[in-house]
């Protein structure tokens, strides 16, 4: 994970001097900023005191991977219920958000005074 981010850095560091894409060099700054964070955050395993809190949050991160794989299914299989019920009255897109929106608890009834 070490090398990565040293190329990662010296990627950016490239990419700054070349005068490119803005938008890219900051996308590669946020993944080496996140990174480098990471790493810093991961020194705190050193002290007693702060060890436990640390393998916790990488534990709670393991666990929200499965979560996370799971509910993407499930909004992604409940888009495509709600775009195939409709018969291309509604785009794809705008049913993959409506159900991400109805998971957070928004129910929006727009769709219900179409019909």
């Amino acid at each position: 994970m070490d090398a990565f981010r040293v190329i990662l850095v010296f990627f950016y560091v490239i990419i700054a001097y070349s005068d490119s894409n803005r938008d890219f060099e900051d996308w590669i700054l946020t993944i080496v900023t996140m990174f480098s964070w990471n790493r810093v955050l991961s020194y705190y395993r050193i002290f007693k005191e702060t060890r436990y809190l640390i393998r916790m949050i990488l534990e709670i991160c393991y666990d929200m991977f499965a979560f996370v794989s799971i509910l993407l299914t499930t909004i992604f299989a409940l888009s495509l219920i709600f775009y195939i019920s409709y018969e291309g009255e509604v785009e794809l897109r705008d049913s993959i958000l409506e159900i991400y929106l109805l998971n957070y608890g928004e129910f929006n009834d727009e769709y219900d005074k179409t019909l």
